[in-house]
């Protein structure tokens, strides 16, 4: 385009995003900026590629039987294991994601070279070794990256990576970044001494794309925040590059149909237009979320928003390939002389096309069954998970709430405080500690061990200095009801939150009395009491219950 427009669209976006995204939350949630991001850009940016592969009439008769058999395949697996809340889709989505992030990378470095006329193989090659092993490696070294993704993959039933390999893995992987780096500085060293230098452009995107990612995977810790700030960095690139080829491909292909042709003219109401349907498109999800729909529909939904995802990630495998003559073209690359054409086995690109798909489908399958059954122990499995990712919020979080479901309130509470420990501003960690924490001692109260009662409920009135008045209302209001038992409870609540709630404590006095229960009754009292010095209606009652009990 421009060195300016460049910067702006392709290879300095973080520069803008940063700040903008950071921004925004001050005024608006993480979870919602992601939702709308996750929706408008992840899915709204599957469109283009849709309208080219449905709405180019040569690529479509070149590849009809993909376009046609691959979207009731994925659909109809990505809603089944939406309906049955299985998570085999949603792990290949991810890992097809990192390939399809790293490989939108890898495909701008060679356009680059090629702008250049450089189609040199080893250096192509060592463009796609550093962007997957710099892209991988952002996962590997990302906490809250392998805790998702373990999660996904354990959940249904599949292996759970142990520590050791972890931290092997990790060696290994280190050594493949390093290795690579330096064959790729050395091979660029060379090529400036032979008169063919590198694209100092190129070299910037490769910069900082694989800083970007590694800052979004590893350094931000929230993964709902870190998944906004690279997204919106790929749908950008993205939207610009489908922009540019459809522009130039309307200037020299007469064959381009008349929607096209239209929608991709040199006019900025156009491009509105353009981003406009991507938002129409995007806002599906939303839009059903937000309806009153079953949660089958939504379930439906939601397999659909998958397989758009996965679609999008197929079909970009073969309809952008740089090898491809209508794709150099619509690029301005010419043939780009030494591109290779495609390489089949035995000639017969169609089975070797169905073999790859079995990469896809025989582990999707088997994690499907497996998670079918339903053999996963939740507890133990949501403890190996921190141990894989000590210090991931959501590895404590979700282990806590296995503790929680299975009644085990202690354990609960002390997973879920290590989760509120490695972040205080987290405020969903915060409300589901406070919460675990009333459970806990809403349970020993009703079991009447209130000694034990006491150190959680203090703990969650800590963290919501308002429990012990809310507390304290119920209260009030279940004994206006008639319901004493009930009343009693949330009063002993609040009080052992609060020893100072006055008014709590003279109501509880009045529930004991009628239950007979007199000592208990004037320990209250007189606790109220002393509390309010001037309530004639409270000195009364302690006499009244001293009275009773001879004193």
């Amino acid at each position: 385009m421009s060195p300016l427009r460049d910067l702006a669209l392709i290879i300095g976006t973080p520069l803008l995003i940063l700040p903008a995204v950071l921004g925004l939350k001050v005024f608006v949630a993480a979870a919602v900026i992601n939702k709308w991001v996750m929706a408008l850009g992840a899915m709204g940016h599957h469109l283009p590629g849709m309208m080219r592969a449905y709405g180019d009439r040569p690529l479509f008769q070149r590849f009809k039987v993909r376009f046609i058999v691959a979207p009731l395949g994925l659909a109809g697996a990505c809603v089944l294991f939406s309906v049955n809340d299985w998570h085999g889709m949603i792990a290949l989505a991810y890992l097809w994601g990192v390939w399809h992030g790293l490989m939108q990378t890898h495909g701008f470095l060679r356009i680059y070279d090629a702008k250049l006329g450089s189609f040199a193989r080893w250096t192509a090659r060592l463009d796609f070794g550093m962007c997957f092993t710099w892209f991988c490696g952002g996962v590997f070294f990302s906490e809250t990256r392998m805790d998702y993704l373990a999660n996904m993959v354990s959940s249904a039933g599949g292996p759970l990576l142990a520590v050791s390999d972890l931290q092997s893995l990790r060696t290994v992987w280190a050594g493949l970044i390093a290795v690579t780096t330096v064959a790729f500085v050395i091979n660029a060293a060379r090529c400036a001494i032979s008169g063919k230098p590198t694209s100092p452009v190129k070299i910037l995107l490769l910069v900082s794309s694989i800083a970007w990612w590694w800052y979004a995977n590893v350094a931000v810790e929230n993964i709902i925040l870190g998944l906004v700030f690279f997204e919106v960095f790929h749908d950008v690139q993205y939207l610009t590059i489908v922009w540019l080829f459809n522009r130039s491909r309307v200037d020299k292909d007469p064959s381009v149909g008349g929607f096209s042709r239209f929608l991709f003219r040199r006019s900025y109401g156009l491009v509105g237009l353009y981003l406009g349907m991507i938002v129409a498109y995007g806002s599906i999800g939303p839009l059903a979320e937000a309806s009153q729909a079953s949660d089958r529909v939504i379930s439906v939904m939601a397999g659909l928003v998958t397989a758009s995802a996965l679609l999008h990630f197929y079909y970009d495998g073969f309809i952008w390939k740089m090898r491809d003559k209508q794709t150099r073209e619509g690029l301005g690359l010419g043939d780009g002389a030494g591109n290779a054409g495609v390489r089949t086995v035995l000639g017969r690109p169609g089975l070797v096309h169905a073999s790859k798909w079995l990469l896809v489908v025989i582990p999707v399958t088997w994690l499907g069954l497996a998670e079918a059954r339903g053999a996963v122990q939740e507890v133990p499995r949501a403890q190996a998970l921190t141990e894989l990712s000590p210090t991931c919020i959501m590895a404590w979080t979700r282990l806590g709430l296995a503790q929680r479901d299975e009644g085990e309130f202690g354990a609960a509470a002390d997973s879920l405080q290590q989760a509120f420990d490695l972040d205080p501003q987290d405020m969903g960690a915060k409300l589901r500690l406070s919460r675990t924490l009333v459970e806990y001692g809403e349970g020993l109260v009703a079991d009447r061990r209130l000694d034990e009662a006491r150190a959680p409920l203090q703990r969650a009135f800590a963290l919501e200095p308002d429990l012990a008045g809310k507390f304290n209302n119920e209260g009030n209001q279940l004994m206006r009801d008639g319901h004493l038992d009930d009343a009693s409870e949330r009063l002993m609540c609040g009080i052992l939150m609060n020893p100072e709630l006055s008014e709590a404590r003279l109501n509880l006095a009045l529930i004991l009395q009628n239950q007979g229960r007199l000592r208990e009754a004037l320990t209250h009292a007189r606790a109220g009491s002393k509390l309010r010095p001037q309530d004639t209606a409270a000195r009364d009652l302690v006499r009244r219950l001293e009275a009773a009990l001879g004193e």
